[in-house]
């Protein structure tokens, strides 16, 4: 087993860069989430829980485009004799692929492109390999972000690979060691959540693993007990997930279709396999019509397993082409979590850890035996191949193993993460607190800009102040940092960004009172766009629409707000959601065209313009490449449909006639595929 550095050469665009905008936590820390009234009562606790929106301190990365060409992506390599794993450190530590050198065959969808889409907690996202979820509902905060690579020696001396990092929003560390040893056809990955604070935080974690869609490939894992989730129809699509219990392989959503070959599915769909925690290692398994099989078995608690496609309808293919190269991007995923649902809370207790080991790798059956045959048999042979390839008795000594090697020290780093770790292992220091976790390292070189603000903070007690406008691009929202805060506005009371900063971070704890005083006293000294539109956030939120549009007006008219379309975007935004359309219109017709070619900015303003009459304009934005469209957003879609039903009836028509018309066109008409990423179609 060795582990070292490389690189790949693929076409791709530039990783996605950052929104400087603080987006501020859901008022909803829990969501209300539907059920036909078939889930079990251990089924219907904690549905819904601590699942409400949140991304701060992070930022959004909402800026990326389809702009692709040949690049260079760092790697990081383990392999044996038999099989070769590649990472991707610069985007969340992905495995990219997962090789098997004595067959030849790619046991992962190892995608030929590298190409964002708003799919993530950040928005940024891209499709392929095996992705590492912690912490928050959703595609992790790290999926397009730099995390720590270092090659470790076990209890033999030999090599294997450690990916870690701190948690900004929960302030957990956590760990994957990756071991591949020799002889192995079976990559393993121990995984290691440390919260070492006194106090409980929410957790998730799912293991998301995408896998080769062939027409054949069948799903299956140890248990036929599933919960489904409903599909919403066209107009309701963004409505809340509606969840119900079923047995495979036929669900009440498809109930003459075997739903464990993913192509049978009409739409974009998922379910999630009910495993029992008396199980001692639960498993997956993907199997196709030559016999071959792709295996993941883990210990418990990881014990929930889940399918997800994007389906054979029409936005569904596009979903698949647009996030790879045309009929080259066609994946299964297939996940692993530890609770019954994504939408399910988990509390994880203070000084505690929650530790398993996932293992993956492959084996081959008779080809009759897994596909044309009932659920029930194929799963037999599926599991017999499982317990084969993966032993439980191997899993579990392994896990054991790997436990005790977990705490041994990094001997070399790889690749690099972000600072914040560095400054939480710093600031710990500072106060006589918990040292971070001696076996992770996490060094001074790792900060960057935004890192050694807050260190000189720490450090010299003040905050350096903007050498150029826009230059609010990190916050904190751990109350630890409050005390430097409120310090740094002492000794600088004429210092706008330490009140803005603190404002955030008060916010985000919900001390929304606080936060208003301090953003208006940072006015007070410099006007500013980021604590007008942190006030106009305020008021949107507590239902003050109108004088929200008012204070982000002042907003957009501030010179730092005249040069990030973030503030534009918004602005717009809330005046489509007033119906104020003749004033979009206008404002966007006047903006720069570094500001109007904006694509979220064309999303946003295309309402308006269809109010309005500019067909022209439409036209062209129905023609537009985008690539920010969110998963499940259909707003151009809608638009398109209201455009044609206005063509076909001119101009004189009743509010009926309309609404047939509508109905009509959206049953026979299909939008231009560029715009259409319906998960309903």
């Amino acid at each position: 087993m060795k582990a070292y550095t490389s690189k790949i050469k693929i076409s791709g665009t530039r990783l996605p860069q950052e929104n400087p905008l603080p987006m501020f936590r859901s008022a909803q820390k829990d969501q209300k989430v539907e059920n036909d009234g078939t889930l079990r009562p251990e089924e219907l606790e904690k549905l819904g829980i601590d699942t409400g929106f949140r991304v701060l301190p992070y930022c959004m990365q909402d800026r990326y485009d389809t702009k692709r060409k040949m690049r260079e992506y760092q790697t990081v390599v383990l392999e044996n004799e038999i099989l070769r794993a590649e990472f991707l450190p610069e985007l969340g530590g992905r495995l990219y692929s997962l090789y098997d050198k004595s067959t030849g065959k790619e046991l992962l969808f190892k995608n030929p492109v590298f190409q964002p889409a708003n799919l993530a907690i950040r928005n940024a996202w891209f499709s392929g390999g095996i992705e590492w979820n912690i912490a928050q509902t959703g595609h992790t905060y790290t999926t397009c972000s730099p995390v720590y690579f270092a090659r470790v020696k076990d209890l033999w001396g030999m090599d294997f690979l450690r990916m870690y990092d701190y948690e900004r929003t929960r302030g957990i560390f956590w760990q994957i060691d990756f071991h591949l040893p020799a002889g192995s056809h079976v990559i393993y990955a121990c995984v290691r959540i440390m919260n070492d604070h006194r106090h409980a935080v929410p957790m998730y974690w799912w293991t998301n693993t995408a896998i080769r869609e062939e027409k054949w490939v069948r799903i299956f894992s140890g248990t036929k007990e599933v919960i489904y989730v409903k599909p919403a129809s066209l107009e309701k699509e963004n409505a809340p997930h509606g969840f119900g219990h079923g047995q495979m392989p036929c669900l009440p959503t498809m109930p003459e279709t075997d739903v464990s070959y993913p192509l049978n599915s009409e739409y974009t769909n998922e379910y999630f396999f009910q495993n029992g925690k008396e199980e001692p290692c639960p498993w997956e398994a993907a199997a196709y019509d030559d016999g071959w099989m792709f295996l993941e078995r883990s210990t418990q608690p990881l014990r929930i397993r889940k399918m997800f496609c994007w389906g054979k309808h029409r936005g569904g293919r596009h979903w698949l082409d647009f996030l790879s190269e045309p009929g080259q991007g066609n994946y299964v995923e297939i996940q692993a979590g530890l609770c019954p649902t994504q939408l399910h809370g988990l509390q994880m207790p203070g000084n505690s850890e929650i530790i398993f080991t996932q293992a993956f790798g492959s084996s081959t059956a008779e080809a009759g035996d897994v596909c044309g045959t009932d659920w029930e048999t194929a799963r037999d042979c599926v599991y017999a191949q499982v317990c084969r390839t993966i032993p439980e008795e191997r899993l579990l000594s392994m896990h054991e193993q790997f436990v005790q090697e977990s705490m041994l020290p990094v001997r070399q780093l790889l690749a690099c993460g972000s600072g914040w770790g560095y400054l939480e292992q710093e600031r710990r220091k500072k106060n006589i607190e918990r040292p971070v976790p001696e076996w992770l390292y996490f060094p001074a070189e790792a900060m960057g800009e935004e890192e050694r603000k807050w260190y000189q903070l720490l450090e010299d007690g003040v905050m350096p102040k903007a050498q150029a406008e826009n230059s609010l691009r990190s916050w904190m929202t751990d109350t630890a940092w409050e005390p430097y805060l409120r310090e740094a506005a002492r000794r600088a009371p004429d210092h706008p960004e330490v009140l803005i900063r603190l404002g955030v971070l008060l916010y985000e704890n919900g001390r929304e009172a606080e936060a208003v005083q301090l953003w208006e006293r940072s006015l007070q000294i410099k006007e500013s766009a980021m604590a007008y539109r942190n006030l106009a956030w305020h008021r949107k939120a507590a239902g003050q629409t109108g004088e929200a549009v008012q204070i982000l007006s002042k907003a957009v008219r501030c010179e730092d707000g005249m040069k990030d379309p973030a503030y534009a975007q918004e602005y717009l935004a809330l005046l489509s959601e007033c119906g104020e359309y003749e004033q979009m219109w206008n404002y966007f017709r006047d903006i720069p065209k570094e500001l109007s070619g904006n694509q979220r900015i064309i999303i946003t303003v295309c309402p308006a313009a269809l109010a309005l009459g500019e067909y022209e304009f439409l036209e062209w934005a129905f023609a537009y490449p985008f690539s920010v469209i969110r998963e499940g957003e259909n707003q151009m879609c809608e638009v398109w449909f209201q455009y044609q039903a206005r063509l076909e009836l001119g101009a004189d028509y009743t509010s009926q006639e309309y609404e047939e018309c509508l109905r009509r066109i959206k049953r026979e008409k299909i939008p231009p595929r560029n715009i259409d990423f319906r998960l309903v179609s």
